[in-house]
């Protein structure tokens, strides 16, 4: 057995620690979405809409001996204490608890979290492996710089079902690219329970694939999409129409005057404690419609466009339906929304990273 097919997995599993480490929020006992409202299928909507996490939980804690489950729950509500005495998070009474009482929810959900993580690293892998524009090596290697790119989302809390939202996504697009249909639309599914805007597949499937496949065939598997896009939608809006919140949420104005703010352009933060790392990391990092890291991404994604893996190309298209949904029914530069963006640019981008290296060799013979 090669000894990279074991190291990289576990520098991976490594990985996905280290990230979760540094989010600052994890969503546990918020009252809107966090893991224990959702679980209990008492969240707001559009949140509880995204049952995926939530149902998982509750799979696994029906399935867990009761000693194991009650012990867990000790432990937790221990932790909560102590955290509560030394101040190291600013948790209210009611908060804290609801932590002690389901602490073995919230255990669950933070490994189904890291696990999620875990899968993501592993499928960017073999997206990058996928394309074929990268050697073996730096297929291996590119996971790990998702060390130093994900706490750019962490600005805003984690939500139920941020990780596991990336990591599907980036399991659609790679059995989209090698056409394993079947496999795809189960992912779609799956990935719809977690959270709707995983329709963005469709787009992309549609704007790549609209004339690579025999036409039955395209038209075939974009009804069924459609299809299960209606059907989950609607099945859940009559499930959790009792339940407090919208369809959706309007943030226009806020989003107005966001951008208004010319300091929001060039916002750096460093990372904050959180529930994992209760350190301060003085490390700056871009948040908010950050002008710098915008120019800076954008240029590596698209210098040397047409050189570029047309799949990874055309996946952009969805882009800018997108940002305008995240205008007006999020907050636009809350960047975990565009979890499902991160594969594609990440990508891109390092390939502009490779390509101006290549220059630069090339250049410096030339001279």
């Amino acid at each position: 057995m090669n000894y990279k097919t074991v190291l990289f997995p576990i520098l991976y599993a490594i990985a996905a620690v280290v990230i979760i480490s540094m989010v600052k929020s994890p969503g546990l006992a918020g009252e809107r979405a966090g893991i224990i409202a959702m679980s209990q299928f008492e969240g707001h909507k559009p949140f509880q809409y995204r049952v995926l996490i939530p149902a998982t939980v509750r799979i696994i804690e029906f399935l867990t001996p009761a000693f194991i489950e009650n012990k867990v729950n000790q432990l937790a509500a221990d932790r909560v204490e102590k955290i509560t005495e030394s101040g190291l998070q600013g948790l209210s009474e009611d908060k804290a608890r609801r932590l002690g009482l389901y602490g073995y929810r919230c255990v669950a959900y933070i490994i189904l979290n890291w696990f999620a993580l875990f899968l993501f690293l592993l499928t960017l892998r073999y997206l990058a492996l996928s394309v074929k524009a990268f050697s073996r090596l730096t297929c291996d290697l590119l996971p790990l710089g998702m060390i130093a790119v994900m706490p750019i989302f962490f600005d805003y809390g984690n939500f139920v079902y941020d990780f596991s939202h990336l990591f599907l996504f980036t399991l659609g697009l790679l059995m989209m690219y090698r056409e394993r249909w079947p496999a795809f639309i189960i992912i779609f599914v799956v990935a719809l329970l977690n959270k709707e805007t995983a329709v963005m597949l469709t787009v992309i499937f549609v704007f790549y694939f609209h004339s690579k496949i025999p036409r039955q065939m395209f038209l075939k598997l974009l009804v069924m999409q459609i299809s299960i896009f209606f059907i989950i939608k609607l099945s859940l809006y009559f499930l959790f129409q009792s339940n407090p919140g919208g369809i959706v949420e309007w943030h226009l104005i806020h989003n107005i005057q966001q951008m208004s703010r010319l300091t929001y352009y060039f916002q750096f933060e460093s990372i904050g404690k959180g529930l994992f790392s209760p350190f301060y990391i003085p490390i700056p990092v871009p948040h908010g419609l950050n002008l710098p890291m915008f120019v800076l991404v954008i240029a590596l994604a698209v210098y040397r466009w047409r050189e570029k893996p047309a799949f990874l190309r055309i996946s952009t298209s969805y882009f800018a339906i997108s940002l305008i949904l995240g205008f007006m029914f999020g907050i636009f530069c809350e960047w975990r929304s565009y979890y499902d963006a991160l594969p594609i640019i990440y990508l891109l981008s390092a390939l502009g990273v490779i390509k101006l290296i290549e220059n630069y060799r090339l250049n410096k013979i030339g001279t």
